[in-house]
């Protein structure tokens, strides 16, 4: 239900629904089962969607990761880089393209919101999880994902 809400047309419902469900999210514990409950419904029939649904999905989701992350006076949230490893070690991410559209526009809206002093865990978190030596590069996808958001960051 409060799916319906993140993904609606109208930015201030997609915002204040956001505001409103952040804060039980936060008191969660964020693990992967929840970051696949959150996910699900983005990917769901992905192909069957239309380029507009996929837009108000990403921007919704990221909206809420956002505030979710997010702390006071253009801070982090202590959750911030616990939330963003789950959300890089999803499967999902590396499934998706709706997720990677997400996760890019999350970092974008985090580079611009959040205090630039307080943003170098962000990034070491994304370069931790995607540059990860254990992990197998055959696809460049994530390596890709990186560049693009810290070109589109820069």
């Amino acid at each position: 239900m409060y799916f319906e809400l993140i993904r609606h047309k109208n930015k201030y419902v997609r915002k204040f629904a956001s505001q409103s469900l952040c804060y039980v999210l936060r008191k969660v514990t964020f693990d992967e089962h929840l970051v696949e409950m959150l996910l699900a419904p983005m990917v769901e029939k992905e192909d069957e969607k239309l380029p507009s649904e996929h837009r108000h999905a990403i921007y919704g989701m990221s909206d809420l990761l956002f505030e979710v992350v997010s702390g006071q006076n253009m801070e982090l949230h202590s959750k911030a880089t616990s939330v963003i490893r789950q959300l890089l070690q999803s499967p999902r991410m590396a499934d998706s393209g709706v997720c990677k559209k997400m996760i890019r526009t999350l970092y974008i809206k985090m580079t611009y919101l959040i205090h630039t002093s307080k943003q170098l865990p962000l990034f070491e978190e994304l370069s931790t999880q995607l540059c990860n030596p254990d992990q197998d590069f055959s696809d460049d996808t994530s390596l890709m994902l990186m560049f693009q958001v810290f070109n589109d960051c820069v």
